[in-house]
């Protein structure tokens, strides 16, 4: 064990000019020089690179004992290019006159030891990504805005930057941050580094792309470049890349950044899955609505045009009373159709809801519809009222916006009630009325009165949702979300 312990140690003595003069056989090994090729050379002259070089050098300059540190880090090149980080322990021998003679450092190599610290940075940046993922509120530009940040975060990058694969030839820039800001709106896959990246599915470092012969685009402010495609499985999904690092990319860096592109790119890929998704929605919604157009209004209008026909003839007939209450059927039918006209606007998108917010349009629709109908409503906010998420406004807005028409269109209530609450960390809305009521298990096992479209929506936004209801008591509909 102590064999093998003193053959690890690096032992290295210099002078007061900082040449070599002693090189044990473990810094052969680590470096891959002989000690007869570099003795009584300078080592920043081999071992650093030029960032450390001028640091290294003032340590040599005044030859006081005080100014070397005991213990320091030094980031070492080897023979082949590649870095190592030794963790150094110093001692320093002074002549007869109190000046630095020599200096003897003893060192270990903690390459590995920083990897691992940089793995658990990796992962803590990935569990950021997947973390605001899991929000339910993410959409694709705010995670890819984070992927982003955290690439730069990771590496010491000053700049970033996403490419999607739009088709089987083009890339088109989704996001970015820092500096420089990129130049090309769309690449070539043919005919840039991204698109190398994309085609051979494997990282590209280059610390001098301008240096590069091929005819791809460029932008002159990228000094250093590292891409990484962002790969589902099999699947291209696109580049992520980072600019600019101080000193260069290393190989460490590609290799967490690879790590970090494959967890970055399912994230990608889920938050496409759920715009997606919400498109498709947004389509059911309007196709519904468009149902409910035919259904309602359309047979109202139509229903209209019989009753006046009805009427007309029984005038021309001289029977004044049928007139009068086919006249009265008419004015029926025309108010529903206004009614469900208001509630389709309403439907189709609430017009303060994006601008102020939920409780102005909670309180906007109680009194566009709910009071034009005759429908007696209360309406109370309970807490500090604050702006939620609007993915999550939206949803508790259709929750609402489903509860009051069920009142209103089938329950036959007389009065309805909206209470909402504000906490620290939760929020809860409460709808009840008056109305006939219903069986809570059957509606639920038939999807009847949007039970079904009220779950799928509290369950997108992480909610719990309570319903108490029996023939002629009423219903209380209520939805807590933890914020």
């Amino acid at each position: 064990m102590n064999e093998q312990r003193q053959v690890d140690t690096l032992i290295v003595v210099f002078d007061r000019n900082g040449r070599i003069i002693r090189f044990n056989h473990a810094c052969e090994t680590l470096t891959g020089y002989a000690f007869e090729e570099i003795k009584g050379k300078q080592f920043w002259d081999l071992f650093l690179i030029p960032q450390d070089k001028s640091t290294a050098q003032s340590l040599f300059t005044h030859n006081n004992a005080q100014q070397f540190p005991a213990k320091n880090q030094t980031r070492w090149l080897t023979k082949d290019g590649r870095r190592r980080l030794i963790s150094w322990s110093n001692t320093t021998l002074l002549d007869a006159n109190g000046d630095v003679e020599y200096i003897i450092a003893a060192g270990s190599d903690i390459t590995e030891r920083e990897q691992t610290a940089l793995l658990l940075n990796a992962s803590e940046s990935l569990q950021r990504v997947t973390t605001a993922l899991l929000q339910h509120l993410t959409t694709l530009d705010d995670v890819l805005s984070i992927v982003c940040a955290e690439a730069c975060r990771l590496t010491g990058a000053e700049g970033s930057a996403i490419l999607l694969l739009a088709n089987e030839t083009n890339l088109h820039l989704k996001s970015s941050c820092g500096v420089p800001l990129p130049v090309f709106q769309r690449l070539s896959v043919k005919d840039s580094f991204a698109g190398t990246v994309v085609k051979q599915k494997k990282p590209l470092l280059l610390n001098n792309p301008q240096n590069q012969i091929q005819a791809y685009q460029r932008n002159p402010a990228v000094k250093t470049l590292l891409a990484v495609p962002l790969c589902v499985d099999e699947t291209v999904l696109g580049v992520l890349d980072v600019v600019n690092k101080p000193g260069g990319f290393s190989e460490n860096d590609m290799r967490l950044m690879h790590l970090f592109a494959g967890q970055a790119a399912i994230s990608i890929e889920h938050a496409q899955l759920h715009q997606q998704a919400e498109k498709l929605a947004v389509i059911e919604e309007r196709q519904r609505l468009a149902r409910e157009l035919h259904d309602s209004v359309t047979q109202a209008i139509y229903s209209v045009t019989l009753y006046a026909d009805a009427a007309r003839m029984a005038l021309n007939a001289g029977k004044h009373d049928v007139a009068a209450n086919h006249l009265q059927e008419l004015r029926h039918m025309a108010r529903e159709a206004i009614l469900d006209m208001r509630l389709l606007i309403f439907e189709l998108h609430p017009p303060v809801l994006e601008k102020e917010g939920l409780v102005t349009a909670v309180q906007t629709r109680l009194e566009t519809v709910e009071a034009r109908s005759g429908l007696q409503s209360a309406f109370h906010v309970q807490g500090t009222e604050s702006r939620l998420p609007l993915a999550i406004e939206e949803n508790l807005y259709r929750i609402v916006q489903e509860a009051l028409n069920n009142a209103v269109k089938h329950a036959k209530a007389e009065q309805v009630t909206v209470n909402l609450r504000f906490d620290d960390h939760l929020f809860s809305l409460e709808v009840g009325d008056d109305g006939i009521g219903f069986d809570p298990i059957r509606a639920r096992k038939s999807g009847g009165l949007g039970l079904r479209g009220i779950e799928e929506r509290v369950q997108r936004i992480g909610g719990q949702l309570h319903v108490e209801s029996s023939p002629q008591k009423g219903t209380i509909l209520k939805v807590e979300v933890d914020l």
